[in-house]
């Protein structure tokens, strides 16, 4: 059962992987290089001590998120006891291990043990999430994507946002890029699941009318999402304001690539072959050229099949 339960997981990460448009082996890769990279830059302008604890308290964090009381329910009415204390054994380590590999990478022995006996103890706790709050946003008038997509990763969005300031703290404007490319990304998971055909039926357009509304929406809430960073970087950076203007134009094109591959193939999701093309286009930023127009021609006939 736990060999089942493990492959459950695993399967459920690989379907969140191709659904967010990437395949699932460069999925892997974008998150270690994300991790590895995040973690070195961490290392390199925080102190030891500062390091250590940020590092500590975000893989606790995940653990954390593992104890969750109707979780732990829900295995238990259909494992024994046994088995969920191994299941949530094996789940924080298997969280803390990329952490320990770079505390041992860097030397860092104490903290790696601290860390591991810790995550070896949480299992014998359970915490309630009872607690509900509702996010407000800004984004009332556009509804669906932004609205749904925006309370969905409220984490997320805080993350990077704290990543710009942290930016500007320790003067790395590469760091400031990344937390805005980070937005992006968030903004093209948005359009990762199609919409039931009657949020497109309601329209009383034709098809170029409704992909240029839903277009015009797009830019509207993400620059809602991503000119506090841009404008605060702009600020603190001068002298790398066309780099951050470059982002943020580039950005624009590949959320909108975003929204034209999901409807593209509506109503179905979007398959390797569109996560690839998003891939490259990402990569190598003059195929948008060719794959915008492309996405365009395909959405233009699937939409009117539903509009007309």
């Amino acid at each position: 059962m736990i060999i089942h339960y493990f492959n459950l997981m695993f399967k459920i990460l690989n379907r969140k992987l191709t659904d967010f448009g990437l395949p699932v082996l460069v999925g892997y890769l974008l998150i270690f290089s994300i991790f590895f990279f995040g973690s070195d830059h961490l290392f390199n302008n925080f102190e030891k001590l500062k390091f250590k604890s940020i590092y500590l308290a975000s893989s606790f964090i995940l653990s954390f998120r593992l104890s969750d009381v109707n979780k732990i329910n829900y295995l238990k009415t259909h494992l024994t006891k046994i088995n969920v204390f191994k299941i949530r054994c094996l789940e924080n380590i298997i969280i803390s291990i990329p952490f320990l590999s770079f505390l041992l990478f860097k030397g860092l022995f104490q903290s790696a043990l601290i860390l591991l006996i810790i995550n070896c103890l949480l299992p014998l706790l359970t915490f309630k999430s009872n607690f509900k709050i509702v996010i407000p946003t800004p984004f009332s008038k556009y509804p669906y994507e932004y609205i749904i997509g925006f309370r969905k990763s409220f984490l997320l969005c805080f993350f990077s946002y704290l990543l710009t300031f942290i930016s500007i703290y320790v003067r790395n404007i590469n760091l400031g890029i990344f937390s805005l490319i980070l937005i992006f990304f968030i903004c093209m998971s948005f359009y990762s699941i199609p919409e039931k055909s009657f949020y497109i039926a309601i329209y009383s357009c034709d098809s170029k009318t409704f992909l240029k509304k839903k277009i015009e929406t797009l830019i509207k809430c993400t620059l809602i999402m991503t000119l506090p960073i841009s404008l605060f970087l702009m600020i603190f950076f001068l002298n790398d304001i066309l780099l951050i203007f470059f982002f943020q134009i580039i950005g624009f094109f590949y959320v909108i690539t975003s929204l034209l591959s999901k409807y593209s193939v509506f109503p179905s999701k979007i398959s390797i072959q569109e996560g690839l093309i998003i891939f490259f286009s990402i990569t190598m930023p003059p195929i948008l050229l060719i794959s915008i127009p492309y996405y365009y021609k395909l959405s233009k006939s699937k939409v009117k099949k539903i509009l007309e």
